[in-house]
């Protein structure tokens, strides 16, 4: 630990110190045209610890990684390893100086297998070629010290978003480093997963690796970390040690105000006596088996569930990019079966999806583009043609309206940060005029400011009647919805009320055996 609770920068005396530190960065600075993204920030890593970066989204984190991993270069500043200036002028110095990282984005090639994408960069080779043999042998040692078995022979953008973290973790892990960066490591894992990822934390810290920490789970971040900096609009607020905080504290350092708990950002209206959504037997073995769930007008509902509860194939089979086998669906009392997520938006039911930089955005597209796409492909059920300079101006009143925060609505969708690409993904289904808006994991990789942004929006279109479908890992989050249903092997296992839908009781559903289960 260090020798003080709480070091404000700008003083002389808070130099910082590379003594015996893996990693120094000091004074960085970075602008981006006219924004300033870092302002002579400076942070330090000692062998063995770990070191959270904490802030909004926008406040300079993923820069100073990127910077670390050499994807960007500092305007000004330096870096230090062991004491020693460095130069990081691309990624593949970065990893030849021991720095690993595994980032927020899962830059894994989609279409390569989880072999294939492990054996990139990897020196394991022979005459030229690599390995697969000893990739495989060193992937087998990093499965076994995650303590979860890697998918290695199936393409990657078949599989999970949990199973696809994995294999970035994996990834990361395949050489050995002096210094791992992981950003949103446990945004899509379970309880389960998590502890086995704190396990392997505490593996590498005992061998003297420094790890940085980047998540806006902040009870986590206050369970793995020895020191946190807390980022704000590029420029460091203070370095603190862990267990001088709490999540309140925390969270007050990080948006520079008082945050108001989930439970209050609750919508404030109770939902309609009419069922919008009525859905009875809908199944397609092996993940959904038979799930019955009423969904009324402006009803909030969370779905709690395991990964590989059929949550997330529930919403697909809604949206008609699965087909049902079997069961029945009545929307506003009319039957309804789509057979693309195109006619579901004319029919009036959106999904924002779990990873919105893959699935949800065109990263190389203007926030007006995006903002524009959904109406662009499916138009809206009796509505007129398409008309780009209408189109443009709902577009920036959307903007607006969800406080995104950029210089142009022609800004590039890649350059915002991740809450505000979230707001995006929202954005362009809710110009849609959703009757049904299902929302999967809808703040993962969202800061507090952010995140109570999109709680509001929830509130707002459920008190306009909008109906909203909540699915979320993070079963705090769930405190939002009037009701809670929990799915478990690919079937509605109990019904909650929104008092009754705590943390524990949701976690105790999600493991108790169907036949002890009752709705509360």
């Amino acid at each position: 630990m260090h020798d003080l609770a709480v070091r404000e920068p700008g003083h002389a005396s808070d130099a910082p110190v590379t003594h015996g530190v893996s990693l120094a960065m000091e004074g960085i600075s970075k602008r981006f045209g006219g924004a300033v993204a870092l302002e002579d920030a400076s942070v330090r890593l000692r062998p063995g610890t770990v070191l959270g970066l904490c802030g909004a989204n926008g406040a300079g984190k993923s820069t100073l990684v990127r910077i670390l991993a050499g994807v960007e270069q500092a305007d000004s500043g330096r870096i230090l390893l062991d004491g020693r200036e460095v130069r990081i002028d691309s990624p593949r110095a970065a990893t030849a100086l021991g720095l690993s990282f595994v980032h927020q984005e899962l830059n894994l090639v989609p279409k390569f297998t989880g072999v294939q994408n492990l054996a990139l960069g990897h020196s394991a080779s022979r005459l030229g070629l690599v390995d697969e043999r000893r990739v495989r042998a060193r992937a087998a040692e990093v499965a076994d010290m995650l303590g979860h078995p890697l998918v290695l022979d199936v393409p990657v953008d078949r599989l999970p978003v949990a199973e696809r973290w994995m294999l970035s973790l994996a990834r990361g892990l395949m050489r050995p480093a002096k210094v791992v960066a992981l950003d949103e490591p446990t945004a899509s894992f379970t309880e389960e997963e998590a502890e086995r990822l704190y396990a392997v934390i505490e593996q590498l810290t005992g061998n003297g690796v420094g790890l940085l920490y980047i998540s806006h789970r902040l009870e986590e971040v206050l369970r793995v970390t020895d020191d946190i900096c807390v980022l704000r609009n590029g420029r460091l607020v203070g370095t603190f040690e862990s267990d001088t905080l709490d999540v309140h504290t925390l969270t007050r350092h990080i948006a520079g105000r008082e945050v108001e708990s989930i439970e209050s950002q609750g919508p404030t209206h109770p939902p309609g006596e009419r069922v919008r959504l009525a859905v009875r037997g809908l199944s397609r073995a092996p993940l959904v088996n038979g799930i019955d769930l009423d969904l009324h007008e402006g009803e909030v509902l969370g779905i709690a569930g395991l990964v590989g509860s059929g949550r997330t194939e529930l919403a697909r089979l809604l949206i008609g990019a699965d087909a049902a086998t079997s069961g029945t669906v009545v929307l506003d009392g009319e039957p309804y079966a789509v057979r693309s997520p195109h006619e579901a938006i004319r029919r009036g039911i959106c999904l924002v999806p779990e990873e919105r930089r893959s699935q949800g955005l065109v990263l190389s597209d203007s926030i007006e583009d995006n903002l524009q796409m959904a109406e662009l492909g499916a138009a809206r059920r009796g509505a007129a043609l398409f008309r780009p300079r209408s189109a443009r101006r709902v577009s920036r009143s959307l903007i607006k309206r969800f406080g995104v925060k950029a210089r142009s609505s022609r800004d590039p969708v890649h350059s915002l940060s991740g809450g505000n690409q979230q707001k995006v993904v929202l954005g362009k289904y809710v110009r849609t005029e959703p009757r049904v808006l299902i929302l999967d994991e809808p703040t993962v990789g969202v800061d507090v400011g952010a995140r109570a942004d999109i709680y509001r929006i929830i509130g707002d279109l459920a008190a306009s009647g909008c109906s909203v479908l909540v699915i979320s890992s993070d079963f705090d989050e769930l405190a939002i919805c009037h009701r809670v249903v929990v799915v478990r092997a690919g079937t509605v296992v109990a019904s909650v009320e929104r008092t009754a839908a705590t943390k524990n009781r949701l976690t105790e559903l999600c493991f108790t055996p169907i036949d002890e289960q009752e709705t509360s």
